[in-house]
Order: C-alpha cells, then sequence, then structure tokens
C-alpha cells in the first residue's frame, strides 16, 4: 500500500539542531517542539491506515515547497526521518531510502510531502 504524508511547517533546519545548556548539547525547544507535534501526526497516520513500523529499506520520495531559495533541504530530512521513526511509520530511520522528486520554491509557503510504500 502506497502511504501519503503532508506536512504543512518545514522541520527546523539540523544545522540548528542543538544548543549549549550547563556545558551538554541538547536539542533546542525549536526542534523538540516541531518533533514531538510531527511524531504525533506520523502516529495518527500509522493508527487510522493500520501501518506497522517498516523493517526493511524502503524509498520515500519527497516533495518540497520551500517559501525561499535559501533553505537548503537536505538539511531539513533527518527532521523529518526522527519523526517517521517516533511516529512508529519506521523501525529506525536507517531504513529511509530519500529521493527528493522536485523542489519548489513559493514566497511564503512552505511543506513537504513524504510518499513511500509499506
Amino acid at each position: 500500500m502506497k502511504h501519503r504524508l503532508l506536512f504543512e511547517r518545514l522541520p527546523p533546519s539540523v544545522n540548528a539542531r542543538y544548543e549549549v545548556y550547563r556545558g551538554r548539547m541538547i536539542l533546542k525547544a525549536e526542534y523538540r517542539d516541531w518533533l514531538k507535534g510531527a511524531a504525533q501526526d506520523v502516529a495518527f497516520y500509522c493508527a487510522q491506515n493500520n501501518l506497522k513500523p517498516i523493517e526493511k529499506y524502503t524509498v520515500v520520495e519527497l516533495w518540497w515547497i520551500l517559501p525561499n531559495h535559501r533553505i537548503e533541504h537536505h538539511n531539513l530530512e533527518k527532521p523529518l526521518f526522527d519523526a517517521l521513526q517516533r511516529g512508529g511509520a519506521f523501525k529506525n530511520d536507517r531504513f529511509v531510502l530519500n529521493r527528493t522528486i522536485e523542489v519548489t520554491v513559493v514566497k511564503d509557503k512552505e511543506g513537504v510531502t513524504m510518499e513511500f510504500e509499506g
């Protein structure tokens, strides 16, 4: 079965994922908040579609809508795959074989659509 997920808000860049707190590297609040919401969305989708965690290498096709040319979409992929794992779509995000199909720049719009078999 083909699965399609849409995130209307882009994840934070992997480059801005950590901050130093009391000498330790921790995830920034913005990243934690985005990941929590995205993982809940994935978990809801999995429950509604009876999707069990995928445990084999699987191609995930990505269609990006970016609000400007400065954003590097490949820096947004890891947070997306973390959400797939935390939400239960994948047993481990190492099984994600990402394939960007299209990147479109539209002022004041953002999002990503993912499609995969499972």
